[in-house]
């Protein structure tokens, strides 16, 4: 023997097949509510994605514009940095060297 009753085994072994037989009903019911479904993804967000970058280019003229406005980008910001660095030089005015 085990110990136990045969009463108790009985209702042991008929709970864990009810269960058995009760908890997939029970989850597709619920799963297929789709509110229910939103609301358990929404209140367990352990997955958080950032926030969408720009798409890549798909066809060549649109890697080629998107080429030509990074260039246009880079060469005014080149230019921006370059008259910041010119005019913050002491004894230089815009890039050019004064007479002492």
């Amino acid at each position: 023997g085990s110990g136990r009753s045969l009463l108790s085994t009985m209702v042991l072994e008929n709970f864990k097949f009810i269960l058995v037989i009760i908890a997939p009903i029970a989850t597709a019911a619920v799963f297929m509510n789709d509110k229910a479904v939103e609301w358990l993804v929404m209140s367990r967000q352990y997955v958080s994605y950032p926030a969408e970058g720009q798409r890549p280019p798909r066809t060549r003229e649109e890697a080629e514009v998107a080429k030509a406005d990074l260039d246009r980008r880079r060469a005014a910001a080149a230019r921006l940095h370059g008259e910041e660095a010119a005019s913050s030089k002491p004894g230089r005015r815009g890039g050019v060297r004064e007479e002492e």
